[in-house]
């Protein structure tokens, strides 16, 4: 493979949805970190830092924006109370990825199977 060909595969859609699975999983381990797992902390600045680099590949500087200004506010005060579910529904609203009618539709699905 030549160098960098992997990113060729990689579409800013593709990208926002990473960037979501790393904001849950920071949201996730902040949730560890504040029930008795305090070096879940690590983990949370590091998987805000992918979702960072991940909205930089799609080209969501202002999205990247607020979620290093989540990380930063981190570092400095690790008790910060981080709204990751706003930051979760901003990346999703961009990436048009609406869970309320993915789940509609699987209510849907169920229905029809019984």
């Amino acid at each position: 493979m030549i160098e960098g060909e992997w990113r060729k595969e990689e579409t800013p859609e593709a990208c926002l949805l990473c960037a979501i699975k790393h904001v849950a999983k920071a949201k996730a381990l902040w949730l560890e970190m504040w029930n008795g797992y305090p070096y879940a902390y690590w983990d949370v600045l590091g998987n805000l830092g992918l979702a960072e680099d991940h909205l930089i590949f799609a080209g969501q500087d202002e999205l990247r924006a607020k979620v290093r200004a989540a990380r930063r506010e981190l570092e400095w005060y690790p008790k910060t109370m981080v709204n990751f579910s706003g930051l979760l529904n901003e990346i999703a609203l961009i990436a048009k990825y609406n869970i309320s009618v993915i789940f509609h539709d699987m209510e849907s699905d169920k229905k029809e199977t019984v």
